[in-house]
């Protein structure tokens, strides 16, 4: 899952920060198309398919505004998929999503469950619309579509299918790694006089089951391969292809940062080795463990350094420094029960997330590529803030292990603040306004909420540790766009939409492999548009860096 997500961030802070988003401004419908949308409504037999109709009309001039017309009324996830949808087609069709305003209309013959799986054809319709294409009448789609250009997974696909053979559609386009899916089946059992019944999950093959009833299931994993199935366009092929690498001015950066690291990782090691005596032997296992596990890391840094994979390998030797760290300040605090050690440490902290606050929030910017690195930034602080709270918690339970590793980890969290820092002003200079940056912000939160609210709806009441995280993520995103942080909201946000789709693809993706290799593909798509525009921005490569290995 951890590959997933981040290849997931990585898309959409490069998505994000290609989007070319300016104010500009007699408006007339300049283009218009149809397509169906496939919903899942409740009746007394069970859900049912239902196909529903979907026009887009595209306004020139315009301020760049969604307007959704829709018949039972929507909620509010379909319009803010309907956001999506636009800036994914303007960004897709290369087009400024200033310029125009959309008129979205879609009407069902009856009340459908709520959710953006029609975001999907949503996208591909209204970029159709844009590139003036005309799209294929015997295609149907079903799939939220996220920022970054994939599609997501959804549910009811199986009720979906035959709502697109009723429709008379030959192909049916869904998520990738969706065909394997799984339906619901009551079963009664009669046990004497006790009849006992059961809810069981049966497995579907939706690629055999439609060849059965006379219809093509074709899985999709990103928005470029649905237009070239609905209009045979192809855009890969219209852009620079090159393996994405890091700027010679972030590695000249990173690799200060690796010499301060490896110095300290050195020290810390070898003063842990001559306190190990130290150690009672009950607690001996614990320590050693831990210096293998960090010697682990260390040759992992090795390893990436050698191959000239920076991100990752700093990423390990940052792990490596914080557990020595933990365990020289543990075997102070704890085994020899020197609280001055705790209280200085406590009071280094306290200084320091002082003076990297006053540093970190003086710092404004206007570059997309600083911006990108300025999330980071924040939202790297705001763990620590978190971490050194917890650490206060544990302190009054008198858990002093607990309290001594949310110390250390806040330390050296704070330190990789000062890391991205240094990244400031190493970017090409691409200026974007800051009620551009509020109202992309305000975009994003929108988004999340409609992810986790539908993600939550597929789960049900099921326990999904992404999905815990999705939503802790999702209040801190709203707590910070209110407070007007947002280039921290932005980085929440994005996190926040990643545990949500991830979990969806732990209950209804059987083939999590082909969702990787989909996000890959659109990595290389993203990174073609990011050179148009004579980017290179740090967190996007760094994540799908970090992802490959």
């Amino acid at each position: 899952m951890g590959s997933a997500k981040r290849t997931y961030l990585t898309l959409v802070l490069l998505i994000l920060l290609t989007i070319n988003v300016y104010f500009t401004y007699a408006q007339c419908i300049i283009s218009s198309r149809s397509n169906i949308a496939l919903a899942v409504t409740s009746t007394p037999e069970g859900y049912k398919g239902v196909p529903t109709n979907l026009t887009v009309s595209i306004l020139y001039p315009g301020y760049g505004d969604v307007y959704v017309s829709s018949k039972p009324l929507s909620e509010l996830d379909f319009q803010s998929s309907a956001r999506i949808a636009y800036l994914v087609a303007s960004y897709v069709a290369n087009v400024n999503p200033k310029n125009y305003d959309v008129l979205i209309s879609i009407s069902a013959p009856t009340t459908i469950i709520g959710g953006p799986s029609a975001g999907g054809v949503m996208t591909v319709t209204i970029a159709a619309s844009l590139m003036n294409l005309s799209l294929r009448g015997d295609v149907a789609m079903t799939g939220t579509i996220n920022l970054d250009g994939t599609i997501g997974p959804v549910g009811g696909l199986l009720e979906k299918m035959y709502a697109a053979k009723e429709a008379g559609k030959k192909y049916f386009l869904i998520p990738a790694g969706q065909s394997l899916t799984y339906r619901t089946r009551v079963i009664e059992e009669r046990r004497g006089a006790v009849v006992i019944t059961k809810v069981v999950r049966e497995p579907v093959n939706l690629t055999e089951l439609g060849r059965e009833i006379g219809i093509e299931v074709v899985e999709v994993g990103n928005v470029y391969d649905a237009l070239k199935y609905f209009t045979g366009l192809s855009i890969r092929s219209k852009l620079p292809f090159k393996e994405p690498r890091l700027s010679i001015k972030y590695i000249v950066v990173l690799e200060k940062w690796v010499k301060y690291f490896n110095s300290t990782y050195s020290e810390l090691l070898a003063n842990l080795t001559m306190k190990l005596d130290k150690v009672p032997l009950t607690y001996r296992d614990f320590f050693n463990n831990n210096i293998e596990r960090a010697k682990g890391l260390y040759g992992n840094f090795v390893k990436y350094l050698n191959e000239e994979r920076y991100y990752s390998a700093i990423s390990n030797l940052f792990v490596a420094t914080y557990i020595l760290d933990f365990l020289d300040t543990l075997i102070d605090v704890y085994v020899l029960n020197n609280r001055e050690v705790l209280n200085e440490l406590i009071n280094e902290i306290n200084e320091s997330l002082a003076n990297v606050k006053n540093s970190l929030f003086n710092v404004s910017t206007d570059n997309l590529n600083d911006i990108s690195i300025l999330a980071e930034a924040r939202l790297r602080y705001y763990e620590a803030e978190e971490s050194f709270n917890e650490s206060l918690t544990y302190l009054r339970s008198n858990d002093l292990v607990s309290a001594v590793n949310s110390l250390v980890y806040c330390k050296w969290r704070l330190v990789t603040v000062k890391t991205w820092l240094d990244f400031i002003g190493k970017g090409v200079s691409i200026n974007v306004s800051q009620a551009t940056i509020k109202e992309l912000t305000e975009y994003l939160v929108l988004y999340a909420e409609s992810a986790y609210q539908y993600a939550s709806l597929l789960i049900g009441g099921g326990r999904s540790a992404n999905l815990d995280n999705a939503g802790e993520f999702l209040s801190k995103a709203k707590e910070l766009l209110n407070e007007g942080d947002y280039y921290a909201s932005l980085s929440y946000s994005i996190s926040s939409i990643a545990y949500s789709l991830t979990a969806i693809h732990e209950v209804y993706t059987g083939n999590l492999g082909v969702v990787i290799e989909n996000l890959k593909d659109v990595v290389y798509i993203a990174y073609g548009y990011a050179l148009l525009n004579n980017l290179s921005v740090l967190p996007a490569l760094s994540y799908f860096e970090r992802a490959k290995v």
